[in-house]
């Protein structure tokens, strides 16, 4: 059997994607609920764009992020979802979390956690698979979580 083609098994099961150029059918699109600023961290220095750090003393923000941020990325993302849903595409949503609880594991711990805004930082289909990945900052570390009902819902 060709190993670039898919068997007729894989094909029906509901987890599929083996090329970035056929007809798009489901798609996960991400929520801005509860959303909150990443913490500087070792790995990451978050700042503010066009800041020099040197004349206006601002900082880059930290906690939640303002409501009014959260729910105009929220309508962004439902007006997205809409689109692909008009053009029939099943859309998926994560479910929602909070964030603002610190996080603390054996080898590192952080004051909050971020958002789950974009599933394609945490998730990639690889045929009939959808693989999960920790992200490399902290706050950003159990991010997957979001997803995981929704993923198990596949199995």
């Amino acid at each position: 059997m060709n190993q670039n083609k898919p068997s007729p098994d894989e094909i029906s099961l509901p987890v599929n994607s083996w090329n970035e150029w056929d007809p798009l059918v489901e798609i996960v699109v991400g929520r801005a609920d509860g959303a909150f600023y990443e913490p500087v961290e070792p790995g990451n220095r978050p700042q503010v764009r066009g800041y020099d750090g040197k004349s206006t003393g601002e900082q880059f923000p930290t906690g939640a992020k303002p409501a009014e941020t959260i729910r105009r990325a929220n309508v962004e993302l439902e007006n997205l979802s809409e689109v692909l849903r008009g053009r029939g595409v099943v859309v998926q949503r994560p479910q929602v979390m909070s964030y603002d609880d610190a996080l603390v594991t054996p080898t590192f711990s952080v004051e909050n956690q971020y958002c789950s805004t974009c599933p394609r930082d945490v998730l990639i289909t690889v045929g009939n698979e959808i693989i999960e990945a920790p992200m490399s900052r902290r706050a950003r570390y159990f991010e997957y979580l979001g997803y995981r009902k929704l993923i198990q819902s596949y199995w």
